[in-house]
């Protein structure tokens, strides 16, 4: 219950996610509700914490330090002369392995979906495609990594599959959506004139 009231209020009491959860694992252990055989005897549970606070927290100093604009700048100047339908392809496959750095889908939409969108447009893609693209490329996080959304940790932690098993499948099932959704995804949007 103190978990969930330090959460719920954090924009009020300024207390991080990260320090609220911490904290009540500290009083949960200080008074016996929690031993720290049970701590360890749970690895899935604790996998899944270590690996979304990390990137979470990493995605979060990444975007507060500048990093996102910064990158999309570096990538729009490095895009001068290259056709629009190049430039569309190779947007999309940075933002979408771009997410290797980041551990919610929504923090990363957030974080970088207008920046390429932008950047898409100002190399003469059209909008509606630019637009479309990215929000196909935004449905295909979901599986690439072991962290990538808020079930993926619950699902890796039931231990059915190792991280390299994991991420080799995700690149590869990443690969065969893309070629799909932006490939032939492309193709339909121009057959009902979306661009």
């Amino acid at each position: 219950m103190g978990a969930l009231v330090l959460w719920s209020t954090s924009t009020i009491t300024h207390i991080h996610t990260t320090i609220s959860a911490l904290l009540v694992i500290i009083i949960m252990v200080a008074t016996n509700i929690l031993t720290w055989q049970d701590i360890l005897s749970d690895t899935g549970a604790w996998d899944a914490m270590i690996w979304m606070g990390g990137v979470v927290a990493l995605a979060s100093l990444l975007n507060n330090s500048g990093f996102i604009a910064w990158f999309a700048q570096s990538i729009t100047s490095q895009l001068t002369g290259i056709s629009w339908q190049i430039a569309f392809v190779l947007l999309l496959l940075v933002y979408l392995y771009s997410h290797y750095a980041f551990a919610s889908l929504s923090a990363h939409v957030t974080a970088m979906y207008a920046a390429f969108l932008a950047v898409m447009i100002a190399a003469g893609t059209p909008a509606y495609l630019a637009a479309f693209g990215l929000a196909a490329c935004s449905t295909l996080f979901a599986a690439l990594t072991n962290y990538a959304s808020g079930p993926a940790p619950l699902f890796f932690g039931a231990g059915y599959i190792s991280q390299k098993n994991w991420l080799t499948i995700g690149f590869i099932c990443s690969l065969i959506n893309f070629i799909i959704w932006i490939g032939l995804g492309s193709f339909y949007w121009k057959i009902i004139r979306l661009w």
